[in-house]
């Protein structure tokens, strides 16, 4: 037990590292979670949004008429703000 938590604090702290936190490894413990979590939601929105995105592709290819117009609009909302 004790060794999967260090292997998963560990796992915590490299993702951390891969994602600018250039002083993760000095982290306590708490804090490694606590960015951890951050980290792990910021990733999983990016990855939704490319998701989204891609399905607008799709869409644009198989109807490029309506499907373009709502690929063009969602990129011009996601470049202007």
């Amino acid at each position: 037990r004790i060794i999967a938590q260090y292997h998963n604090l560990r796992s915590e702290v490299s993702m951390l590292l891969a994602n600018g936190h250039l002083a993760a490894r000095q982290y306590p413990v708490g804090l490694v979670w606590g960015e951890a979590a951050i980290v792990r939601k910021r990733i999983n929105h990016q990855m939704a949004t490319e998701a989204i995105l891609m399905q607008a592709v799709v869409g644009s290819a198989l109807n490029p008429k309506e499907g373009g117009k709502a690929f063009q609009k969602m990129i011009k909302e996601m470049t202007s703000g």
